[in-house]
């Protein structure tokens, strides 16, 4: 990235842009979203985004976007008691009810059913 690196100022504008899509539009609990699509959202190019999960947030954009995932499945799972685990996975932006069990025990330690007794 030395070479074409997107100045700071920049990327701490998109940065704040990407921050705005999460909490008004909760882009991170579409399952299909990809980091072409965050590209488009935000209107900047691809290269651009790359570098602003790798240099601002410093995370792979698949691991930012787990995170926030999972997060919000805590907030399910403690908050919706009568909402199944399959139905918090696929509220919370994951594809499958493994990849959601997979996330959450690497991210949390437990399994959202665990999570869900505390």
């Amino acid at each position: 990235y030395q070479k074409s690196a997107v100045p700071l100022p920049q990327l701490m504008e998109y940065h704040s842009k990407l921050q705005k899509l999460i909490s008004e539009k909760q882009i991170h609990l579409d399952s299909s979203l990809s980091l072409d699509r965050v590209s488009e959202l935000l209107r900047i190019p691809n290269h651009h985004t790359s570098q602003l999960f790798n240099i601002v947030l410093n995370e792979s954009f698949n691991a930012y976007i787990s995170t926030l995932r999972v997060q919000h499945s805590c907030e399910l799972l403690k908050d919706e008691q009568q909402m199944s685990i399959d139905d918090v996975a696929f509220k919370s932006g994951f594809g499958s009810k493994a990849s959601f069990n997979r996330v959450f025990k690497n991210l949390k330690g437990c399994t959202p059913s665990q999570y869900r007794k505390g």
